[in-house]
């Protein structure tokens, strides 16, 4: 789906929405078409400017936030794309990350540069793999006539006409030199995509004037910000300051430590990642990331592709017809299993299945899994921080489930806080939109809404308990891949 939001520029209070879904554009693997990407935000902005009765004259500026590491070829003359957006859980690169792995000495052979591993989920793994097999982007990147991004890169031209992206999907690209935020040559030629150097965007802000948008609903209306969907959530959870820290749960689910203006090499499996810039003056801020590839998306699988529910939100309402799942584990390890070990040919896996389990236990321990996924990712940052969690901030649309809100707060033992406007990555965009227009200078805590609170309520024998039984699935799910 993607969403369009009005928030008032002053105090961030949201107005109206609208969304769009994209259907069956879905072809293959995780590929989309680039040009439905475009039409779907067309028509949401259109039908949330409908919803408040305003026009683009009254909008004080745009804010774009995005999937990030999903690549977008495209020639710059045409504006068709040379082929579908190759989506960031697509894992058909595996054979290229493995020959990169093995050409470059292992995987973290470039994580000083650009502070991350080297992995099918990065857009310059992607970007390798194309030219190695899309002749159309070989041929337009030799000529000069292709363009390539990460989908903000794609909005922004569209809607602008500039190639641009923001530091925070730069800096999830591999290709970018963490600590001085600029496209690094070592990292291009490294991974054998310098062909592409004269194709990438140039790198800004996440909040300032990116130009006027050209056509459509919003034509004559300032672009005015661009943030990761990540990053974005952290402005709009308002971590701003050091240690703070929030998970999303949406197609994936991922965690964001705030580490301010240094770079925290991670020696746990997490990422280094540009957190925000508010300004082409401003202060870069750094954070540590873990990310759990499958969430959201490994629950849609159980209910369209098993028809266990009819919807994925119904697997909460199952859940709660056991209050245990009777030592079922389920191991989110659909395209593999991301931070901390980083097991690319994972596989999803459930163990201690019997004959006394029924739909409820199944619902729980997939549920459980992503609530395990997301302490094996807390107890890495914590790890390197060395700052305990007092608190964890939650959002996204699968942070609505109870059961499994509950699950994460009983096992990492701490409280969980879900806002009522689980929408903080869309408010974190208009933050940023607010900075770049000019109506704000700066971010600054605002009141806060509304939110509910989970409590532990597992004691810590059981907590142990089943923590190493977790430990023992995720045993079984990496070595079945690996056998595989």
């Amino acid at each position: 789906f993607f969403f369009f939001f009005f928030f008032q520029a002053e105090d961030g209070i949201r107005d109206a929405q609208e969304s769009r879904g994209l259907g069956d554009v879905y072809k293959r693997q995780a590929q989309l078409d680039p040009l439905a990407i475009i039409a779907s935000v067309e028509e949401s902005a259109t039908g949330a400017l409908d919803k408040i009765g305003a026009n683009a004259s009254q909008v004080a500026g745009v804010g774009i936030t995005n999937q990030r590491e999903t690549i977008v070829v495209w020639d710059k003359l045409t504006g068709e794309p040379l082929h579908d957006a190759v989506l960031w859980l697509d894992t058909r690169t595996r054979g290229t990350s493995d020959s990169l792995s093995a050409e470059l000495g292992g995987p973290d052979a470039l994580r000083a540069q650009c502070g991350l591993p080297i992995s099918t989920y990065f857009t310059g793994v992607k970007l390798r793999w194309m030219i190695e097999n899309l002749p159309a982007v070989k041929q337009g990147l030799k000529r000069g006539s292709a363009l390539v991004g990460t989908v903000d890169s794609w909005l922004a031209w569209k809607m602008t006409g500039r190639h641009c992206t923001d530091v925070t999907n730069a800096s999830r690209t591999m290709m970018m030199d963490i600590d001085q935020c600029s496209w690094s040559q070592d990292c291009l030629e490294a991974l054998g995509v310098e062909v592409a150097k004269d194709a990438l965007a140039d790198i800004i802000s996440c909040a300032e004037p990116i130009g006027e948008i050209t056509s459509g609903c919003l034509k004559g209306a300032s672009l005015t910000a661009s943030i990761g969907d990540q990053q974005s959530a952290m402005v709009g959870q308002q971590c701003f300051a050091p240690g703070e820290a929030k998970t999303t749960y949406g197609t994936g689910a991922f965690t964001l430590m705030n580490t301010g203006t240094t770079t925290v090499a991670s020696e746990h499996g997490l990422l280094t990642t540009v957190c925000y810039k508010m300004g082409p003056e401003a202060d870069t801020v750094y954070a540590l990331e873990g990310s759990v590839g499958s969430c959201g998306v490994g629950l849609n699988w159980f209910a369209d592709k098993l028809s266990m529910v009819a919807n994925a939100s119904e697997i909460s309402d199952l859940a709660t017809e056991t209050q245990d799942s009777q030592g079922l584990y389920f191991v989110p390890g659909f395209g593999g299993i991301l931070a901390p070990r980083w097991q690319g040919d994972a596989k999803a896996t459930m163990v201690g299945l019997t004959l006394a389990h029924h739909r409820g236990h199944v619902a729980r321990a997939a549920l459980e899994g992503i609530a395990f996924s997301v302490k094996d990712v807390i107890d890495s940052m914590v790890a390197d921080s060395g700052v305990p969690l007092t608190e964890m901030k939650v959002d996204g649309g699968v942070s609505m489930s109870a059961p499994l809100l509950q699950a994460q707060a009983d096992l990492l033992a701490t409280s969980v806080s879900r806002p009522d406007n689980v929408e903080t990555t869309a408010l974190g965009a208009a933050r940023a939109a607010a900075i770049g227009a000019g109506v704000k200078s700066e971010l600054e805590v605002l009141g806060t809404a509304g939110s509910t609170r989970f409590t532990p309520k597992m004691d810590e024998e059981a907590r142990k308990i089943k923590c190493r039984n977790w430990e023992k699935a995720v045993d079984a799910c990496i070595l079945f891949g690996t056998a595989s």
